[in-house]
């Protein structure tokens, strides 16, 4: 049953949890290597959205997937797992975390303005990160929107370290 929970909320892997996921040489050959593979501070690094999750939310390599991907299990899980939360509660909460990053997303997408926009996949961290570099840079942006997207972004932050884990897992 937790390979259905985790098929339903696949964070860990389509970038809303991390941006990147450590990996070796080894597992970058067993997967025929590319792009998404690069040094992250020193780390040969998987970029995430995993280019193999499918639209379906399932790994298209998981009996090859890298060894922290393979040894990765978010709070939530783990709770589920030991009988803390049911299959309902761990849908529900996986939902509300989709949710609240879909709303942030698609708010920050409004408001970044032209030259700001991030040139891999948006994800609320970018984006932010994004509309913090327009605001710093004196950028005339739309100040409630721009406090707006702050808020949400602390709040889906919290919701997901809460939640899930504390970005530390996979670094």
């Amino acid at each position: 049953m937790s390979d259905h929970l985790c098929v339903h909320c696949a964070m860990c892997c389509d970038r809303t949890l991390f941006g990147y996921v450590q990996v070796t040489q080894d597992e970058v050959d067993a997967l025929g290597g590319g792009p998404e593979f690069e040094m992250v501070d020193g780390r040969l690094s998987m970029r995430q959205r995993c280019v193999q999750l499918g639209a379906d939310g399932m790994c298209g390599v998981y009996e090859k997937r890298p060894a922290k991907c393979r040894a990765f299990r978010c709070d939530l899980l783990r709770d589920f797992e030991a009988g803390k939360v049911s299959d309902e509660v761990a849908k529900q909460v996986v939902d509300e975390a989709h949710a609240m990053r879909d709303r942030c997303e698609a708010h920050m997408l409004k408001h970044v303005p032209d030259g700001y926009m991030p040139e891999r996949e948006p994800s609320p961290r970018r984006l932010m990160h994004a509309l913090n570099m327009a605001n710093k840079d004196g950028v005339d942006l739309d100040q409630k929107a721009y406090e707006l997207a702050v808020f949400m972004y602390m709040m889906l932050t919290m919701f997901l370290k809460e939640n899930f884990h504390d970005h530390e897992d996979l670094k």
